[in-house]
């Protein structure tokens, strides 16, 4: 399959995703993880093969990969929508497309997949509330003139200080 091809077919996974997890899988979780989670994965190929591709070109700068199909019909022409990849749009392919793989198999984690519901799950909360830091531990003369482990005073209910 040609580079200007699988450029063409990057986008695809991810929006026949969207549709099939809204018109037939929202119900089901497992499903619907599963398709968007493999989008993800065909997307992020796509990009992978792509990126080393232009990686092996040879001044890909002054000949960049470049596709471009007619469009809109004009008055004795087209108007052409295309696609071009240069250094920079390759680069930001690997990036991108690693980035939303990781945030989607995070967000699977985030929202606990496959754990039992119990008592500890409340509607609206997130599953482990993070732990509060305080402010003034981020200012240094404050921090250091605390002993380890001792926090302000409205920080907590606590108080280590003796002063």
């Amino acid at each position: 399959m040609t580079t200007e091809s699988i450029i063409w077919l990057i986008p695809l996974p991810p929006v026949l995703a969207f549709f099939l997890i809204v018109l037939f899988t929202n119900k089901s979780k497992w499903l619907s993880h599963t398709i968007a989670l493999g989008a993800a994965s065909l997307s992020w190929l796509g990009s992978m093969v792509v990126f080393v591709r232009a990686l092996q070109v040879e001044h890909l700068g002054e000949h960049p990969f470049t596709s471009a199909i007619n469009w809109l019909p004009l008055a004795g022409d087209w108007f052409e929508i295309g696609v071009l990849v240069d250094p920079l749009t390759a680069v930001t392919l690997f990036f991108v497309a690693w980035t939303i793989l990781m945030i989607f198999l995070y967000s699977i984690g985030y929202h606990n997949f496959g754990q039992p519901q119990g008592d500890h799950d409340r509607p609206g909360l997130p599953p482990q509330t993070p732990r509060r830091f305080p402010r003034s531990a981020l200012r240094w003369p404050a921090a250091a003139s605390r002993p380890p482990g001792c926090w302000p005073r409205w920080a907590s209910p606590r108080r280590c200080c003796s002063s």
